[in-house]
């Protein structure tokens, strides 16, 4: 009368993607509406300052060597994509690749850091305007989750030379890494300009 289909209760279907990068996706999801919240609330802010919106004093932003920071960091996360990509092929140079990752998002950290010690130092802090309030509080959100991805990748990296890194960290990290990368460029033409 009916038929019934037999189902393989052994086989499970494999995931689109791991549960590490769904949870870092969801996560950068988060993070998206986060900066986008920080970058309306600046746009609000700097549309109703006028001519107020300058640097405190004759403080002038650092944009030349920040662009040169800026295209430290894109070269990082093209090294980062190229280290996961080659991380899941096994090849070898990997460790380095992801080093040079490592590298250049670090020098893009500190070097970020000597620029807001130059700029405090200069009188531009948080409570010297609304225009230092601002550009601190979006960089500063940056820096620190650029600061939280270093730390990431240094302990990837002890994984890697253990040989225990699995590749959906690697595709974590990538995930993280690029969403810092990413939203930089943007962060930086609005601030700096």
């Amino acid at each position: 009368m009916g038929t019934s289909i037999a189902f393989d209760r052994h086989k499970q279907r494999k995931p689109l993607v791991s549960n590490v990068v769904l949870g870092t996706l969801l996560f950068v999801i988060v993070e998206v509406m986060f900066f986008a919240a920080l970058i309306s609330a600046y746009l609000v802010i700097r549309s109703g300052a006028g001519l107020r919106w300058i640097p405190p004093g004759d403080i002038r932003l650092p944009v030349e060597s920040t662009a040169i920071n800026t295209f430290a960091l894109l070269v990082s996360g093209v090294l980062m994509i190229l280290s996961t990509k080659w991380f899941f092929k096994g090849i070898a140079k990997i460790r380095w690749i992801f080093l040079w990752s490592m590298i250049l998002g670090t020098g893009f950290v500190v070097f970020q850091g000597q620029e807001w010690i130059k700029l405090i130092i200069q009188g531009m802090t948080m409570v010297s305007g609304v225009f230092g309030a601002c550009f601190f509080l979006l960089i500063g959100m940056h820096g620190l989750h650029a600061v939280t991805a270093i730390i990431a990748m240094i302990y990837l990296w002890t994984k890697m030379k253990e040989g225990e890194l699995k590749i959906e960290h690697m595709q974590a990290m990538t995930v993280y890494w690029m969403f810092i990368v990413c939203i930089w460029p943007l962060l930086y033409g609005l601030v700096y300009f």
